[in-house]
């Protein structure tokens, strides 16, 4: 967040009184700025440092009870970040956090100053004579995506259902394999893939027995 706070606080309040159906949205800057910007801001990405902060985790609560949007972000690509933490696990958080969204600021290298030979920089994808091949980092990220839309699906057949008991065995599900990938099991590599399983199974019990996909 480059500007000062008083510049900021005043640009967003005359954005929103000038043009009250605009959709504003602020990235980090979540610790200085979240108090004096929450009722001027549609959309907040906040940032991946800051999930273990209690403070910040309320933050985003709050932007979900005023019907607000919430991401989580990451930038930091470096090769030496653990693919499962980092970026699997991204989608994940942003998911246990109420997020619509995920967010990966990353700038798509051009064939100019991307390449195999410069890879501590952090590209998620590199230019060859093949043409453009995305990282084992991007590919994480995807994989984590998709975890996320097993899970929302899941819940979209139970609430189908009309059985009461399949929606609260759904949600239960759900909440604890968000909790214990990112939270008690999350240095635990295996635990995303335990749970896709997992939900697919269910998913296909709830078939079995005649939910519809839509």
């Amino acid at each position: 967040f480059g500007m000062q706070h008083d510049e900021a606080v005043k640009a967003y309040r005359l954005a929103k009184e000038s043009v009250p159906e605009m959709r504003l949205l602020v990235t980090e800057g979540e610790k200085e700025f979240f108090e004096d910007l929450f009722p001027y801001v549609d959309t907040w990405i906040f940032r991946f440092a800051h999930f273990e902060d209690e403070r910040i985790a309320g933050y985003a609560k709050r932007m979900r009870e005023a019907g607000k949007n919430v991401s989580v972000y990451a930038c930091y690509t470096s090769p030496r970040q653990d693919p499962s933490r980092y970026y699997r696990q991204l989608s994940w958080k942003t998911a246990a956090w109420g997020g619509s969204f995920v967010s990966l600021y990353q700038l798509i290298d051009n064939p100019y100053d991307a390449s195999f030979h410069r890879a501590t920089y952090g590209g998620v994808t590199y230019w060859t004579d093949e043409g453009l091949v995305p990282s084992i980092r991007l590919k994480s990220l995807l994989v984590g995506m998709t975890d996320i839309r097993y899970l929302r699906m899941l819940e979209r057949l139970a609430a189908g259902s009309g059985n009461a008991a399949l929606v609260r065995e759904a949600q239960e599900f759900v909440a604890k394999s968000i909790d214990e990938v990112t939270h008690t099991q999350q240095n635990d590599a295996a635990r995303p893939d335990g749970f896709r399983h997992e939900c697919v199974r269910f998913i296909e019990r709830i078939i079995k027995h005649g939910a519809s996909m839509h």
